[in-house]
């Protein structure tokens, strides 16, 4: 049998990696080599936590500036994807929008997974965002992973501490234990029952819907990959 193998170097020679430690942010900027100013994209990652930095190098080396963003699990920032504060995303975008390698009317969002559902929200909420990149998102706003102090459970995400409401349908308790049983066996987890029943109350469910229709800029349509709620998702572009 043949075979070969093949190197792929996912940032380019002269782009430049700046971490960025200040206003409480932690994340790492990744620019093009050049003194041009380059379409800015945030960087979210999904319920892993941390930083999706090998991504954003990719972009950078395609001609974009490009900030990996962590929001939990890493450094100071929360332990738990739980009420993460959406004014710290909002922080984030006004520091990329500053930064003079950065055109600071050409600003997008790319997340994945609970980051793909976190790119829909900024760009309902943050006017600065001109595109939003959502790769296999949630349409509709999702409990937290982890539980508060006392035991409880919340929304992923807050707004000037209040919790976004969540579809907060009930999960079977043979459900939990059935992705608990294949998360600590090591076999392939399947979470599709585990989304479909917090999606089973119509009441929470329509609260927590993303308002993706008020997103500025002109729009494309995609559908939610992750969890087919029936809605169209509109997504900005430049």
């Amino acid at each position: 049998m043949a075979s070969t193998e093949i190197i792929r170097h996912v940032m380019a020679s002269g782009v430049q990696r700046i971490p960025v430690c200040e206003n409480g942010l932690v994340g790492t900027l990744f620019v093009p080599a050049g003194t041009e100013r380059h379409p800015g994209i945030l960087v979210l990652g999904g319920s892993e936590g941390g930083l999706m930095e090998g991504r954003a190098a990719l972009l950078a080396s395609h001609g974009y500036a490009a900030c990996a963003l962590a929001y939990f699990g890493k450094d100071h920032l929360p332990k738990q994807l739980i009420n993460i504060s959406l004014e710290y995303i909002g922080k984030a975008i006004s520091w990329v929008q500053a930064q003079p390698s950065v055109l600071s009317d050409r600003l997008a969002v790319l997340g994945t997974s609970k980051g793909g559902e976190l790119a829909l929200i900024c760009g309902s909420t943050f006017s600065q965002i001109r595109a939003v990149i959502a790769v296999v998102p949630s349409g509709t706003v999702l409990r937290g992973i982890g539980k508060l102090a006392d035991g409880s459970i919340s929304s992923s995400w807050s707004m000037n501490g209040v919790p976004l409401p969540y579809a907060c349908g009930s999960i079977p308790l043979e459900v939990t234990e059935e992705v608990n049983r294949r998360r600590t066996s090591g076999e392939g987890i399947v979470y599709r029952e585990w989304y479909l029943s917090q999606l089973s109350d119509p009441d929470s469910l329509k609260k927590a819907a993303i308002p993706v229709e008020i997103s500025r800029g002109r729009s494309c349509s995609f559908q939610v990959a992750m969890i087919n709620c029936g809605r169209q998702i509109i997504f900005q572009r430049w």
